[in-house]
């Protein structure tokens, strides 16, 4: 793992150890790595998310290195930008490199996922991911305009923009915010602006091509 953090090493070491005593005989058809927002790209605070891409495309990498069968290894980010890690200028041209390096496979709307998300986010702050992906697929997030007015037709992947929303402030912008509580006027926390289709759909991407485009590997 790519990261100086010994805690992160000391959970990725815990999970091998979890899914060698999970994985049957033969091995694994397909793993599936799930990020809400992004930041497994890189980001504010992108430690554990950024190392745990590595440390699955690792996995399936052994798999068939130790004589078992072939394993694919895809990743599924819900939400681009929902984490409030990335502006959509940083995200956009993350993505940018998704088209160069075959990473992206498909883009689907969350709705596939909103019966299972609406139960168990009840009792959630309206600022958590899944609060978050639920808004924007409900369109109860406020319309906003582009950040810095304008932005292109589509973005990266080539998919339409349409309108921007903003979020909710999320936490390391509302701790920012308390944290300059001793100023006169302290500012109030913003959440970013992003595209509408991006806050309510699901990125599909081939995990070892991920890993190659964002991490440089």
């Amino acid at each position: 793992p790519s990261t100086s953090d010994p805690r992160a090493h000391l959970q990725l070491e815990s999970l091998e150890e979890a899914f060698r005593a999970l994985t049957p005989a033969g091995g694994w058809d397909l793993i599936v790595g799930v990020d809400s927002g992004g930041d497994v790209f890189g980001g504010l605070e992108d430690a554990r998310d950024y190392c745990m891409l590595e440390f699955l495309a690792e996995l399936a990498k052994m798999q068939e290195a130790r004589g078992m069968r072939r394993c694919r290894f895809e990743l599924v980010v819900a939400g681009l930008c929902i984490d409030g890690e990335n502006t959509f200028e940083a995200m956009n041209a993350k993505l940018a490199k998704a088209t160069t390096g075959n990473a992206f496979l498909r883009r689907q709307s969350a709705e596939v996922i909103q019966p299972y998300l609406e139960p168990v986010t009840k009792a959630m702050e309206p600022n958590k991911t899944p609060r978050i992906l639920l808004a924007a697929l409900a369109g109860a997030l406020p319309r906003r305009p582009p950040p810095g007015g304008t932005a292109p037709d589509r973005d990266a992947l080539g998919f339409p923009l349409g309108a921007f929303v903003q979020l909710p402030p999320r936490h390391h912008q509302i701790k920012e915010h308390q944290e300059n509580q001793a100023a006169d006027r302290p500012p109030e926390p913003v959440g970013l602006v992003i595209p509408q289709r991006w806050a309510d759909s699901l990125y599909f991407f081939d995990g070892q091509f991920a890993v190659r485009a964002f991490h440089g590997q």
